[in-house]
Formats: C-alpha cells, structure tokens, sequence
C-alpha cells in the first residue's frame, strides 16, 4: 500500500536508510544528495557532493554516510549530524556500490572490474580483488563473509574479510543485481535483471530455490 509521494527535482538513483531512521536520497544527474524526513516525507535539506554521485551506505552508528561519485573517483563522507561533506576519499575511476565492513574501519567499493578495500582511518587502499566486472550488489554474512554480484558475468563472488581473501564464486546466471543475506546468515537473495529472486543455501553453495 502506497502511504505517501515525495515530489523530486529530479531524477534519483539511490536510496540510502540508518538505524536512526535518516534516510538520503542520490541525485546523480546533480551532484547533490538530498536528506529525507521519514516522518513528514518531506526533502530538509540538499547536499553537494561529487560528479554524479551513485551508492550510498551508512556506518554501523549512522553518524556517517559514504556516498560514491562515479565521475570525481572519489567517495565523500557525510557527517549526518551537521548535514555536511566532511571529507574526500581518492579511490580512482568510477567508484560504484559501497558498503562498510563491521566495526567500521573498513570501506569496500566496486569499480569497473575489481572491488577495493580501503582503510577509513587513513584512506589507504588495503585490499583489491580483479572480479571481471563491476560490482553492483554487496551483503555481508556473519559479520565475516561479504557477498559481490558481477553483473554482466552471472556470477557473486565470495570474500572473507577477516583473512581479506576470495573465497567462493557462485555462477548464479543471468544478470546478478542486488543482493541481502537472511537474518541468520544461512541465505542469500539474488536479484537477477533476467526476472527473477533466486535463493541460495550459503552453507552448501547451492541455490535452493527461485
């Protein structure tokens, strides 16, 4: 059931939400990102932020929020407090999907062919894995385990973070899109581009259903 319309300016890409019910909204075609009153369902407030800005995800608190500029190669970092672009981070072309890593020391993002781990702390790149294509979807499983669809491929690829190795690939087919783990960890959920929600058995590495 449709409760309420909020009327843009334009276009949006992305949605992002926190455990303090903040939520933003991309608006790629205008560097900007927008702040959303959950409970009014009104736009508060406007962001600038780098060249079309894509992916957004929050840190565990939801004091901050990492937005990633497709055309800048950059992520900026939003303090939600204030509302305001505290910081820059260099990560080369065409940054895509973001996530931070539990403990939220760790960012990783998908670029054009790799995913790269980069430390927050210091803005070093400390991991990259070549996983054929951009990474479009990510979930992370038991706090260890971070889940990456590559899109045009058919396949989500596997990275243990503790060990900061890759693990399995799973050739799931079609056109991998986003992607959620189940509240338990034991699942993840496939949004695939050729029509369907696939289901697969994490333990197993076997898909269950769609």
């Amino acid at each position: 059931m449709l409760v309420a319309r909020t009327k843009l300016s334009n276009r949006s890409y992305a949605a992002a939400i926190s455990v303090k019910s903040v939520a933003y909204i991309s608006q790629s075609d205008l560097s900007s990102i927008l702040r959303l009153d959950l409970q009014s369902h009104t736009v508060t407030d406007t962001i600038l932020v780098g060249d079309t800005p894509t992916e957004m995800a929050f840190n565990s608190t939801g004091t901050r929020l990492y937005v990633t500029n497709q055309y800048s190669a950059s992520i900026s970092v939003i303090n939600v407090a204030s509302n305001t672009a505290i910081d820059e981070i260099p990560v080369g072309n065409r940054p895509f999907e973001v996530i931070v890593e539990p403990g939220d020391s760790i960012l990783w993002t998908g670029k054009i062919d790799s995913l790269y781990g980069v430390r927050l702390a210091t803005k070093e790149i400390i991991a990259r894995f070549q996983i054929g294509d951009v990474g479009n979807g990510f979930a992370i499983a038991h706090d260890t385990l971070l889940y990456v669809s590559t899109h045009t491929t058919g396949t989500v690829v596997e990275i243990n973070l503790r060990t900061r190795s890759l693990g399995r690939t799973f050739a799931v087919g079609g056109v991998p899109q986003k992607l959620a783990v189940s509240p338990n960890g034991t699942e993840l959920y496939i949004a695939n581009e050729a029509g369907y929600l696939q289901f697969w058995d994490l333990s197993s590495g076997l898909q269950i259903g769609s």
